[in-house]
């Protein structure tokens, strides 16, 4: 099959990110319960058949339904770009040694390559 990419671009609050949350099943889409209906001469609520079926909304890929898919096999599929990529949250030395065990070997091979 022609690999296709597809984008999802827009402005702040268009729905890219519940897009994404729905694909990687971070939010799932809940049953809908059906519409109750009105009995016309005495205006009163009737309950539905508790044998009908709830709607559910469903996501499909090429026509498959992605709940039917293992969802690690959806996840490989798709990459996040984010808005403001962020690659480290500290320093690159921290981010070497979180725990802090290697601080002067790091200090080390950052001096013997020109550091200062």
């Amino acid at each position: 099959m022609e690999e296709r990419r597809l984008e999802f671009v827009g402005r702040t609050g268009a729905g890219k990110s519940s897009i994404l949350f729905i694909l990687f099943h971070i939010v799932e889409l809940d049953p809908q319960p059906l519409p109750k209906m009105i009995e016309m001469k005495t205006e009163f609520l009737i309950d539905n058949d508790p044998n009908e079926q709830s709607q559910k909304s469903r996501v499909f890929i090429n026509e498959i339904d992605i709940s039917k898919v293992e969802m690690s096999k959806v996840r490989r599929q798709i990459a996040i770009i984010p808005q403001d990529p962020q690659i480290f949250t500290d320093s690159l030395c921290y981010n070497l040694d979180i725990a802090g065990v290697l601080i002067d070997d790091l200090r080390s091979i950052y001096n013997l390559f020109g550091g200062k």
